[in-house]
């Protein structure tokens, strides 16, 4: 082998050397850039140990997983009517959080779900029956706290697909600005997850946390900058303003409100201007003559803008107890009402009578001194008269060679005096061990049964007097 040979081949068994070390430069590089101020006292360990030692004191893993059976007992879809319609759910997700140094937070976590979807019949034979499966994210978010961290920052900014929820005490009705739709008016919720995941920014202050600590209160306040990302008009942002006192933790006076879809990505998918004589399309109704046949005004349309105010109060008397207080449970005694007008703008017809738009709820904690974690009543009046389906927002409607969906509710009014205007709900929870809760709730709310694809029916199942289901979940956490 000659001298050039031997040479060529030290040069390339360098390149390799040296391409090696790069690698572990950049991988000891990627670890001090991750685990930054974290990694630093443990500078006289490997990279990997470094890491495990991080990972251990930083990061926080979290799991659950749960059981979930019920039926609804009396019901209806579409006009068919429900009897004893048996369903079960298996739950399980995971989760973590890592704090970067003292100001940042990193939140992410997924979630699956096995159940059987509606329809489903007695009959035997492995055609009738189906098994659904679906996956999602629970949260994948950041949380910057300049003023320090672990709740110690009166500020804080999340930015990401977080959890947001305004009113502490709601279990299950309430929470109506973000649980709503707009023209068509509609209502939502989900047993044991009052809440909504939201895709933007919220800026939380704290103001009397450090500025006025003497006062004994504390003053709330988020600004949120979302974007429509599950519900049409996809893409749309919205821009809401949430203010709370809570004085002396005894009441807490809360309001907020919500230019929904106030910047549109597509005005024509914000407000359709769709226009046929036959069905009014997305134009609004001027009048109606002697024998009920609607005249349509076509130089005015609906729109899924809307501007929704929220009002709310809380009271936990427990604190003007003195001792006697301690005998009760955290949640005892808890008294709070909330109430929103799901659109300031009126329509014609539809949307004429700004009461029909304005859900209002209440609910109360009964006292169980301790027996029970919570044992909760809740209960709703809306006197809309509109059909209960969403299905214009999520159907699309083909017209003038254009696929879009509408907000118009189909010409779909109730007026018979069966119609319900009342809602329902008795929550109950009960801490078993440490890491094992068992939950149960009956209610008459507005729960919709699921399509095999996941997808919620587009009509409310518990629409009439009787109707009402029961839903019990076994919970364990890691």
């Amino acid at each position: 082998m000659g001298n050039a040979t031997i040479a060529i081949l030290n040069h390339k068994k360098g390149l390799r050397y040296m391409s090696l070390t790069a690698k572990r430069v950049v991988v000891a590089g990627a670890l001090c850039l991750i685990f930054g101020i974290g990694a630093g006292p443990f500078a006289e360990d490997t990279a990997s140990e470094a890491a495990s030692k991080y990972v251990s004191n930083n990061v926080t893993i979290t799991g659950y997983g749960s059981y979930e059976f019920g039926e609804v007992v009396k019901g209806n879809n579409a006009g068919s009517d429900i009897d004893h319609y048996w369903s079960h759910q298996v739950y399980a997700g995971m989760g973590f959080m890592a704090a970067l140094g003292p100001t940042i937070e990193l939140v992410a976590g997924i979630e699956g779900k096995m159940w059987n979807p509606y329809p489903n019949t007695d009959l035997p034979g492995r055609s009738q029956f189906t098994t659904g499966y679906s996956l999602w994210l629970t949260g994948v978010y950041g949380t910057y706290s300049p003023f320090g961290g672990e709740g110690r920052s009166w500020l804080q900014l999340t930015a990401g697909y977080f959890p947001f929820k305004y009113n502490p005490d709601v279990r299950n009705l309430g929470e109506y600005v973000f649980r709503s739709f707009t023209y068509p008016g509609l209502l939502m919720n989900y047993f044991d997850f009052p809440a909504v995941r939201l895709l933007g920014l919220n800026l939380h202050a704290n103001l009397f946390d450090d500025f006025f600590s003497g006062f004994d209160s504390k003053l709330k306040s988020n600004l949120l900058i979302t974007e429509e990302d599950q519900n049409w008009p996809i893409g749309d942002i919205s821009v809401s303003l949430f203010v709370s006192l809570n004085i002396k933790k005894i009441f807490e006076l809360g309001g907020g409100i919500d230019f929904a879809n106030c910047i549109s990505m597509n005005s024509f998918n914000t407000t359709p201007t769709w226009y046929s004589s036959s069905s009014g399309g997305n134009a609004i109704v001027k009048s109606i003559d002697a024998i009920g046949t609607k005249v349509w005004d076509s130089t005015q349309f609906y729109t899924f803008k809307a501007i929704k105010p929220m009002a709310r109060l809380n009271i936990d008397p427990k604190p003007l107890m003195g001792g006697i207080g301690q005998i009760f449970g955290q949640e005892d005694l808890k008294l709070y009402g909330e109430a929103c007008i799901i659109g300031l703008q009126d329509y014609s017809y539809y949307y004429a009578n700004m009461s029909e738009r304005t859900p209002v709820m209440v609910g109360f904690n009964v006292p169980t001194c301790k027996i029970l974690d919570v044992l909760n009543l809740e209960a709703e009046y809306n006197s809309s008269r509109l059909l209960t389906s969403y299905q214009n927002q999520v159907q699309p409607t083909g017209a003038l060679n254009k696929i879009f969906v509408v907000p118009l509710p189909a010409g779909m009014v109730d007026y018979t005096p069966d119609f319900l205007r009342w809602k329902w709900s008795v929550y109950v929870k009960k801490t078993l061990s440490p890491r094992v809760s068992l939950i149960l709730q009956c209610a008459q709310d507005h729960f919709r049964l699921n399509y095999p694809d996941g997808n919620p029916v587009y009509n409310e199942t518990l629409t009439q007097h009787g109707n009402w289901r029961w839903v019990a979940k076994l919970v364990g956490n890691l």
